[in-house]
């Protein structure tokens, strides 16, 4: 019997040195930082989206995908785990102080604009959800006057702070061979300088399947507040034989032998009698008289080679720094680069007509 008692008292003994040696381990797993790695098995909180700025707190290892390299608290850009979601909420954090979010280390340096083909983008800060102030070209050679941890360069814009990503620039030596492109000077691009006229964009057919000359000239005219449309003005408008600087040869309805067009002259009666003004022709005047006529708020009918015509007729109606805007009556609306219009532009003698007040 004492042997008995004996060994019951040495079985409850263990027994409760067991349990409360199971009890520390999981004490311990659940509070040990080593044993829960970071990982995408975990419940999701929330979604930090490209571009958007957070503040890291601790550091964790060894998984590298998700290490963050400081132990001091700083603003990093998130760039693990990112969401495909490129739909960016409006609660979404965006930092508007540049000096709050990165340091930012004074430095004097020339450099050059090395981008491979597209220009440089410029913002307002040192980071892709700052506001867009302009364009570098390749082959801009600028003053950096900063940079900023996140690796961005400061300089100045059109009289103000702008910023590009620094991996776009690099080191320019006036003496050096390895610049890929020969050096130009900055070009900002002025943000005054974007025009985007309203002009109603009608289509030629099926009415006018021919009639592309004066239906860019009803938008035109529309835009201008005349009550026009372009049935009764391609009824209206003048016909000719053989001369398409006197009136419309062909038939813009039905299409009728090998030629159906007219040009900027023959328009300018039409023009004169409902734009409120005098018409314009401005035939072989250039880009910049082009672009001056479109800033001071009067679209332009230009004649080119496009849509697979070797003439047709569209409605300008804006630019700016990379492109050219247009209403075509054929398809719709496009935009056209400064090169492309141009070239497609000469190849019709730069024909074109607007009108003055």
């Amino acid at each position: 019997m004492r042997i008995y008692k004996t060994k019951v008292v040495v079985f409850v003994l263990m027994l409760l040195s067991t349990t409360m040696l199971f009890v520390l381990l999981i004490h311990g797993c659940a509070d040990s930082p080593t044993d829960v790695q970071p990982n995408t098995s975990y419940t999701n909180l929330d979604t930090i989206y490209t571009n958007t700025f957070t503040t890291a707190t601790d550091t964790t290892t060894p998984v590298p995908s998700y290490d963050i390299t400081d132990l001091n608290p700083e603003t990093i850009l998130a760039n693990s785990d990112i969401s495909t979601d490129t739909s960016i909420p409006a609660s979404a954090p965006v930092s508007t102080s540049p000096a709050d979010l990165f340091g930012i280390t004074e430095t004097n340096e020339t450099m050059i604009v090395s981008t491979t083909s597209s220009d440089l983008i410029v913002r307002s800060g040192p980071g892709a959800n700052f506001s867009l102030l302009g364009y570098l070209t390749k082959g801009s050679v600028i003053t950096v006057t900063g940079f900023t941890d996140n690796g961005w360069y400061r300089f100045n814009f059109n009289g103000q702070a702008g910023y590009s990503a620094g991996n776009y620039l690099k080191k320019y030596n006036l003496n050096s061979t390895s610049n890929i492109t020969p050096p130009k000077t900055e070009i900002p691009i002025d943000p005054i300088d974007l025009v985007n006229l309203d002009v109603p964009m009608i289509l030629q057919r099926p009415e006018l399947p021919y009639g592309c000359e004066i239906v860019s000239v009803t938008m035109m005219l529309q835009h201008s507040g005349a009550v026009v449309d372009k049935i009764s003005l391609a009824n209206e408008m003048p016909y000719h034989a053989s001369d398409p600087n006197k009136g419309y040869v062909g038939d813009p309805f039905k299409g009728k032998g090998k030629v159906n067009a007219m040009y900027p002259a023959s328009l300018a009666g039409i023009i004169d009698k409902y734009s409120g003004g005098k018409s314009y022709i401005m035939t072989g005047l250039g880009m910049e008289k082009l672009k001056s006529q479109l800033k001071a708020g009067y679209p332009v009918a230009v004649w080119m080679r496009a849509q697979g015509f070797s003439l047709h007729c569209v409605c300008v109606t804006g630019y700016d720094s990379k492109y050219i805007y247009i209403n075509d009556p054929w398809v719709g609306q496009l935009k056209l680069t400064h090169k492309d219009f141009l070239d497609k532009w000469n190849a019709q003698k730069q024909r074109a007509i607007s009108y003055m007040p």
